[in-house]
């Protein structure tokens, strides 16, 4: 970079560059003092050019001296300047000094230049360019012209942003403005829906309100009511209650009739009924048949079966305690006064049926009926399971031979038949205490052991004869066809 050419002062010269040498300056004094003083004193004359000459030669060497060192600083004051200060800084600032109307030495003009120059890069016209440099930040080899530059593109890169960051800004606006209008809408939604709850809550709490008016003055009628009614049957409770204990007396005195009835009964046979002759063997036709004497005035029904015992022994019990006869026949034809029976299983060996043995069924009585309790499960055919099934096949027989069934035990039942007895669960433990199913089963298995065990115990005290399944099977003479 060249700095522009600053004016010339106007003792310049012809344009040479160069100040007049100072001992022109002298001898133009000199001549114009001797003129004036009109010849006085050669020697004095002489004497006052030697001083001036040697005056003259001292100061051009002074003055040669400072304008090398002037020329100098120029020099590097110009390399500072193109360093610094591009080409068009240079033509402004040389526009704007004007060097027609001020005289100005070239340094003056030099130093005046670099303080502008320095005045536009920091306020602080004193501070030297290495320190400017260093507060402007600037990397060595860089000028401000570059910083500048750098300046520039990065101004025009966060315009650039700004502007993007506008066009967002606006854009979230819009969208702001959009959403603050939704929200407007939705609460005047929600405030529509709010009213219009409203309205049918205070609906529901008035039919509410009626609803619960209406109930309470129905319970209250109810109530009045049921006091009424309360009093009513209270009344009639005691009445049906005196009554209750009035029959319960007589059905306690009747029950003692009807126990000394079969006590007397049972003392004037002077056995068991479960030992009663029902009938006679009047006849040996076959090997399987045999005449009874048991027909339809005695109300023998066909298909009963009968033990046969011996005419000397009776009924009577086997070794188990057994009501087992020494064979078992089966009524097929009856007649008026007789009976033909088939033997359905054969005599004991070393037996025979003869004229004369003796037959019995517990569940038969010409004279009388019988009445019977069942309770339990049996196992008819020694199946291994007990069941309700073969309870009523039990229920049936007796009431096919001329049996009756009571569901109550009482003084007025003649036998009680047992089934198998029911087994006692032990109780749970551990966690099967807190098993509802464990806990079930445990409960009815001791219902059903109670009962069972309860019956027996009043049949005993009443005196009424147990048959366990084996015996009733024998002594009605049960066999599988």
């Amino acid at each position: 970079m060249q700095t522009p050419p600053l004016p010339e002062p106007a003792w310049a010269g012809p344009r040479t560059g160069q100040r007049p040498p100072a001992e022109n300056f002298l001898q133009g004094d000199l001549i114009m003092a001797m003129r004036a003083r009109g010849g006085s004193g050669a020697i004095g004359a002489a004497v006052l050019f030697a001083i001036i000459a040697v005056l003259a030669v001292i100061l051009a060497v002074i003055f040669h001296t400072q304008k090398t060192e002037v020329q100098v600083s120029l020099a590097d004051a110009q390399d500072q300047v193109d360093k610094w200060v591009t080409e068009n800084e240079k033509t402004r600032i040389a526009a704007m000094i004007d060097m027609s109307s001020i005289e100005r030495t070239h340094a003056g003009q030099l130093m005046e230049l670099i303080g502008l120059h320095k005045s536009l890069l920091t306020s602080d016209s004193g501070k030297s360019f290495e320190a400017i440099r260093v507060s402007l930040d600037l990397e060595p080899g860089k000028t401000v012209q570059n910083e500048l530059d750098r300046l520039r593109a990065e101004e025009q890169s966060d315009k650039q942003l700004i502007d993007q960051l506008t066009h967002e800004r606006d854009a979230a606006v819009d969208r702001r403005a959009a959403a603050e209008q939704e929200k407007a809408s939705l609460q005047q939604k929600h405030e529509q829906t709010v009213a219009e709850l409203s309205a049918q809550l205070n609906m529901l709490k008035a039919e509410y309100d009626a609803a619960t008016a209406k109930a309470q003055s129905e319970i209250e009628a109810l109530t009045a009511h049921l006091t009424t009614t309360r009093k009513d049957l209270t009344g009639k409770l005691s009445e049906t209650r005196q009554k209750r204990d009035e029959l319960a007396a007589k059905n306690v005195v009747l029950e003692r009739k009807i126990a000394e009835i079969t006590s007397s009964r049972n003392i004037a046979s002077g056995v068991d009924p479960s030992r009663l002759v029902d009938g006679e063997v009047v006849a040996v036709l076959e090997v399987d048949r045999v005449y009874v004497d048991l027909g339809v005035r005695d109300k023998v029904p066909l298909g009963i079966t009968f033990e046969v015992f011996d005419r000397i022994d009776g009924v009577t019990p086997d070794t188990n305690g057994n009501y087992r006869g020494k064979a078992t026949v089966e009524v097929i034809n009856v007649g008026e006064d007789s009976a033909v029976c088939r033997v359905v299983r054969r005599p004991l060996r070393g037996t025979t049926i003869n004229e004369g043995d003796v037959i019995a069924n517990p569940v038969y009585d010409r004279d009388a009926v019988y009445r019977f309790h069942v309770f339990g499960q049996f196992d008819i055919d020694n199946t291994g399971r007990a069941t309700a099934f073969d309870r009523r096949r039990i229920e049936t027989m007796v009431s096919q031979w001329g049996g009756q069934l009571s569901n109550e035990l009482g003084a007025n039942i003649d036998f009680l038949v047992l089934g198998r007895q029911p087994r006692l669960l032990a109780p749970p433990t551990g966690s099967d205490k807190l098993n509802p199913q464990k806990l079930r089963e445990f409960a009815d298995s001791k219902k059903r052991f109670g009962a069972y065990q309860g019956l027996v115990a009043e049949a005993k005290n009443l005196s009424i004869p147990i048959l366990n399944q084996n015996r009733f099977l024998a002594m009605v003479g049960y066999y599988r066809r």
